[in-house]
């Protein structure tokens, strides 16, 4: 993985393996963890961004997530593009649905 060169916050975001969920780095001491709400992500920046992008990356080889990278946020960790602020929301339309 290439190092992520930002000033500004950023979090971590993949799509589960097992279902194809959008979920979020978060860090709890020393373990990893995916979490699916993005106010429950770590903000990263700099050097923490990229040690955390090589730890993201080695749930990519033990095929827990897909699909890695940076996302830069607000404070608030609210996406600064569109399409990452639609999947922050979660599914824009229920699954099945006619």
């Amino acid at each position: 993985m290439a190092k992520k060169d930002s000033a500004g916050p950023q979090v971590i975001t993949a799509n589960r393996l097992d279902d194809g969920v959008v979920v979020y780095f978060a860090t709890d001491k020393d373990a990893v963890q995916w979490v699916e709400k993005i106010a429950d992500a770590s903000i990263l920046i700099g050097d923490a961004l990229n040690a955390a992008l090589v730890r993201a990356e080695q749930t990519v080889a033990a095929n827990e997530v897909v699909d890695v990278y940076p996302i830069p946020v607000d404070e608030a960790k609210h996406p600064q593009s569109r399409r990452e602020a639609v999947r922050a929301a979660g599914p824009t339309i229920a699954y099945g649905a006619p």
